[in-house]
């Protein structure tokens, strides 16, 4: 029953995520862009970002609840092998254990400012803070450390998605303009 319930959170929370990710990012930050052009648009979407990621963290450690399974993947992180095995089963065994596969399981081990730049880039603030911040299961808000990460993965994430929203609303304009005449 209980992993029922865990899976029914997860489903929950991961839809929740996606809906609240989807919208920002295709719906609400073009129209932005579109609106008030890529230096008006890029830090008003900026703010809109901090503050409904920052909103995201506060409720996620409320709830204590990890809606998203990040905290069990740090969880199992922890007690991952140090070294990648050799034999291909001992490094079947570590892609299977670490969920994502052993290239990240050795930046997650060696480098979180790459894992930082790499998580800013694929996903948003609160995601790339809450998996970064030390300890599973601790929902124990920001410490100065997470604060820092926090405010470079929004400089870094805002700032590669208002280019990429930005270059694809120019071609697409462009091939407006090739096929309207």
């Amino acid at each position: 029953m209980k992993t029922k319930k865990w899976f029914a959170t997860l489903g929950i929370g991961l839809l929740g995520n996606l809906a609240i990710t989807w919208a920002f990012d295709f719906i609400l930050y073009p129209f932005v862009i579109v609106k008030y052009g890529l230096l008006i648009g890029a830090p008003i979407m900026t703010v809109f970002s901090f503050l409904i990621c920052y909103t995201i963290i506060l409720f996620y450690d409320f709830t204590k609840k990890d809606w998203l399974g990040i905290e069990t993947l740090k969880g199992l992180e922890e007690f991952a092998p140090k070294a990648v095995p050799k034999n291909l089963f001992g490094r079947l065994l570590v892609t299977v254990f670490n969920f994502v596969g052993e290239w990240t399981a050795w930046f997650m081990r060696k480098s979180d400012i790459l894992l930082m730049i790499i998580l800013s880039i694929r996903f948003d603030p609160f995601i790339t803070v809450v998996h970064i911040r030390h300890g599973a299961h601790q929902y124990n808000g920001l410490s100065k450390r997470d604060w820092k990460v926090f405010i470079i993965s929004l400089i870094i994430g805002n700032t590669y998605w208002a280019l990429a929203v930005y270059m694809g609303i120019t071609i697409v304009e462009a091939i407006l303009r090739l096929i309207g005449g």
